[in-house]
């Protein structure tokens, strides 16, 4: 999620394409986009590339612990494509159709003082389901599922636009919505603050990490529906980025 808000923020993402791919053919569908796209060119390359009026691009995959399935998303820079075949793609604006992951769209932020920048923000509709959520389990009594949902709200990644929808709007709610049913109990505890995203190294995971992790989940039976895996919710995702010797 940085390096998507960090490439679109840069300029370096004029348009972008997404899908989803199973995990057993993520390694030759990225070996695919290489030859159309050459996402994998090393930063001299890439540079040189673009000199010559060419078009760039990054591939990466959204890995979720548990799930068979991995979210791509493929961002180019402005020029022209060097395969022929290339650009056949429903390519979306990142300034006007806001990529997502998740529940949570890429936002683009104007600060007094400072250069305008992108963040990750909880999307519209998801946020709006989650305030009535809360709502609802306030207003039904449910304190377990009111813990649940706060449990979960703490839990999304600590960029800054979710931080201040958590941190300050939700908690907001909560307390105002309590107080207004006249709950005589105390509200459940609130976490004092949401934590900030810390930038990691641009690295990735080999795909037979991820096959192993897979097959640990069906030997221990956890692929149930209901079960929870650690890392399932929405504030543990993380981006793959494969390199070209394990596409083959």
């Amino acid at each position: 999620m940085q390096r998507i808000a960090d490439a679109v923020s840069r300029g370096q993402a004029h348009r972008y394409v997404t899908g989803q791919i199973s995990t057993m053919k993520a390694g030759f569908f990225a070996h695919k986009i290489d030859l159309l796209y050459r996402w994998s060119d090393g930063k001299v390359a890439a540079c040189r590339a673009r000199k010559e009026g060419f078009a760039t691009c990054r591939l990466f995959f959204l890995y979720q612990p548990g799930k068979l399935e991995l979210q791509w998303i493929l961002l180019a820079t402005e020029g022209r494509w060097r395969h022929s075949d290339a650009g056949r793609e429903p390519w979306k604006n990142p300034y006007v159709d806001r990529p997502r992951v998740g529940v949570f769209e890429l936002v683009r932020e104007i600060r007094e003082g400072k250069d305008p920048s992108h963040t990750w923000g909880i999307a519209k509709a998801e946020c709006q389901a989650l305030r009535l959520a809360v709502i609802h389990s306030i207003r039904s009594n449910r304190e377990n599922d009111l813990k649940a949902l706060i449990d979960k709200l703490w839990r999304f990644p600590g960029f800054g636009r979710i931080r201040r929808q958590v941190n300050e709007d939700m908690k907001k709610l909560i307390k105002a919505e309590w107080r207004r049913t006249q709950h005589k109990g105390r509200a459940p505890p609130l976490p004092a603050g949401m934590g900030y995203v810390r930038r990691i190294p641009d690295k990735g995971m080999l795909l037979t990490t991820i096959f192993k992790e897979l097959q640990n989940a069906v030997n221990e039976g956890r692929r149930d529906a209901g079960t929870q895996h650690p890392g399932a919710e929405e504030g543990f995702l993380l981006f793959i980025a494969l390199k070209r010797h394990i596409c083959h």
